[in-house]
């Protein structure tokens, strides 16, 4: 009896690590294709918005309250605003703040209101994928998408004396960040220290 049980917790972790690979696999190749188009990422950014606030306006025939569906369209109000200069994002900016700061109102109200109606937990997982994680969740994954981008001179690009706006930009290049750039440095360090073996 107990050697069931242990192929069985082989095949949990098994299927724990193969679910994490995959994952990381997929945001990885998202994560590439955003960076590799940058502008068609934009133009359905935008387009994803804009449904989601028909989505929310919906909602409110739905009997959603008044203020979750207004703290919703302000978000992605916000959220449009945000992405005017995309693959760019100003943290600190007033939509930004604006932003970040409806997208937690938004879970408060959504849980108070799923805690006093009855949905099923696919209609709220429903909700909540669409409605307030997947534009975040595409902003985090296109963090490192601006690194590809040549520079304009409209960027406040920190270059002494003489240097030009290409040089400066090629050596703030090698200061990669992002959600790519962790990626590559976790696989870079778990994969390099393994020896070539030669045949």
């Amino acid at each position: 009896m107990w050697i069931l049980f242990f192929i069985s917790i082989l095949g949990l972790l098994a299927l724990v690590l193969l679910t994490t690979l995959a994952l990381a696999a997929g945001l990885y190749y998202l994560a590439e294709l955003i960076e590799e188009y940058t502008v068609i990422t934009g133009k359905i950014l935008r387009k994803i918005i804009i449904v989601e606030i028909v989505l929310y306006l919906l909602l409110y025939f739905e009997d959603f309250p008044a203020a979750l569906v207004i703290c919703g369209v302000t978000h992605h109000v916000a959220n449009f605003l945000m992405i005017e200069k995309f693959p760019y994002f100003e943290l600190l900016s007033t939509s930004s703040i604006v932003s970040f700061f409806t997208l937690i109102y938004c879970h408060y109200a959504a849980f108070a209101h799923l805690e006093e109606h009855f949905y099923t937990g696919t209609e709220a997982l429903g909700f909540f994928t669409v409605c307030l994680w997947l534009i975040p969740f595409v902003f985090l994954i296109s963090l490192s998408a601006n690194e590809n981008v040549l520079p304009t001179l409209a960027e406040n690009i920190n270059h002494a004396g003489s240097e030009e706006v290409f040089a400066a930009y090629y050596s703030k290049k090698r200061q990669r960040s992002g959600l790519l750039s962790v990626i590559t440095n976790l696989k870079e360090k778990l994969f390099s220290s393994r020896e070539r073996k030669l045949y």
